[in-house]
C-alpha cells in the first residue's frame, strides 16, 4: 500500500488528488474485506455517490493499480489532439529552438512554419503544455547567463498540502541544481515558507542520491541562490563552507525565484505547474496530506533522473568529495536538530 497511491496521483493534476485519495480509501476498505458482499458494494457506492455498477469498475481499477497496472485517468487537463503533422512541426520547432527558447519564439516560429507548409497552427496552450515538460539535461549556465556550478532555488507549486500543523498552505519546493546538467540533485517539499530545514534536507537529499559516486572531486566550485533563498543565507553558507564550495552573493544578484527550477524542468513537474511570483493560493478543500506530495514528487523527480541524457551527470558527493559529505551532512543534521 502506498506505491498505488503515489503512481496514481503522479498522473493527476493536483486539482483532482484529494477526490482521488477519498475514492481509493473507500475502495481499498472494500477490497480489504475477507468476503465482500454485495451489501458491502452498496455501502461504499453509496458513500462515493455512484451507482453500483460504477463503483465496480472504480473496484476493478484499483484492483488493477494494486496488481502494478497502469493509472485509469480522466483527460482533464492533458493535451487536446494535434494533427501528426501539426505536432511534428511544432516537436520539430521545439528541438530546433532549444531548451533556452522562450514559448513565444517557439509559438511564432511554428506558426511560421506551418503557414508555410498550409498545416493547421498549433494553439498557445499546446506550445505550453509541451514546453511544460522535462527539458533533457539544457546547460542552465548559458539559460540563466550565471557562471556557477551549483544552484538552489526554491517556488511554490500549485498543490494544497497539509503540514504537521495540519494548516493548508501550497507546498513549496527547494532543490539544489546541477548546473551544467539542469539535474536536480536533491530537494525538499515543505507546507508554507522555506526554511533552513528545508535548505538542510535538500543538501540531505543530494547526498543520499544513490547515483553517488558518478564523479570526480572538482575544486573551485560555487553555488549561486534565487532571492528566495535570502532568508537562509547563513543556513546555505555552514553547509556551502563544509562542502568546500563558494557561495556567489554577486552572481546569485537578480536571481528570481523558481526561474532556475522552471529552466531545469520545465513549468510543471508531472501534471503539478510551478507558482511563481504568488500567481496561485492555497485552496484548502483540495488539501492533501505533505507525505503523499512528498512522494509523488519524488518519484516525478527519479523519473526524470532514469533518462540517458541524465544519467551521464555528475553526483554532489563525487563532486564535492567524500570528506566534505561527511562534513555536509553533519552540518545538515545539526540544522535540522536546532530547527526542533
Amino acid at each position: 500500500m502506498g506505491d498505488e497511491i503515489t503512481r496514481q496521483l503522479a498522473a493527476l493534476p493536483p486539482h483532482l488528488w484529494a477526490e482521488s485519495l477519498r475514492r481509493m480509501e473507500v475502495v481499498n476498505r472494500y477490497l480489504d474485506l475477507e468476503k465482500p458482499t454485495t451489501a458491502d458494494a452498496d455501502r461504499s457506492a453509496a458513500e462515493l455517490q455512484l451507482v453500483q455498477r460504477s463503483f465496480f469498475r472504480l473496484a476493478a481499477a484499483v484492483r488493477d493499480l494494486r496488481a502494478g497496472g497502469e493509472p485509469k485517468v480522466s483527460r482533464q487537463g492533458q493535451q487536446s489532439p494535434l494533427p501528426s503533422t501539426t505536432r511534428a512541426v511544432l516537436a520539430a520547432t521545439i528541438a530546433d529552438l532549444g531548451p533556452g527558447a522562450r514559448d513565444s519564439e517557439i509559438f511564432a516560429e511554428s506558426h511560421r512554419r506551418c503557414k508555410e507548409q498550409g498545416l493547421l497552427a498549433p494553439s498557445w496552450n499546446a506550445v505550453r503544455t509541451r514546453t511544460g515538460k522535462p527539458v533533457l539535461s539544457p546547460d542552465l549556465r548559458g539559460r540563466l547567463r550565471k557562471d556557477a556550478d551549483f544552484v538552489l532555488d526554491a517556488c511554490p507549486l500549485d498543490l494544497t498540502v497539509s503540514g504537521t500543523n495540519s494548516e493548508a498552505a501550497l507546498a513549496v519546493l527547494t532543490a539544489l541544481i546541477h548546473m551544467e546538467s539542469a539535474s536536480v540533485l536533491g530537494f525538499h517539499l515543505c507546507a508554507g515558507q522555506v526554511s533552513d530545514a528545508a535548505v538542510a534536507a535538500s543538501f540531505l537529499d543530494a547526498l543520499d542520491d544513490p547515483a553517488n559516486g558518478g564523479a570526480t572531486q572538482s575544486r573551485h566550485l560555487r553555488l549561486i541562490m534565487s532571492a528566495a533563498l535570502r532568508p537562509c543565507l547563513p543556513a546555505v553558507e555552514r553547509l556551502a563552507a563544509a562542502a568546500r564550495v563558494q557561495v556567489d552573493k554577486d552572481g546569485s544578484e537578480g536571481l528570481r525565484p523558481g526561474v532556475a527550477l522552471t529552466s531545469a524542468v520545465g513549468r510543471k513537474i508531472g501534471r503539478i505547474p510551478f507558482a511563481p511570483l504568488g500567481r496561485a493560493a492555497a485552496r484548502p478543500e483540495l488539501s492533501v496530506p505533505l507525505h503523499h506530495a512528498r512522494a509523488v514528487i519524488g518519484e516525478l523527480l527519479a523519473r526524470r533522473s532514469r533518462v540517458p541524457a541524465a544519467e551521464q551527470r555528475g553526483s554532489f558527493q563525487g563532486l564535492v568529495g567524500s570528506r566534505s559529505a561527511r562534513r555536509v551532512r553533519d552540518v545538515a543534521l545539526n540544522i535540522l536538530e536546532d530547527r526542533r
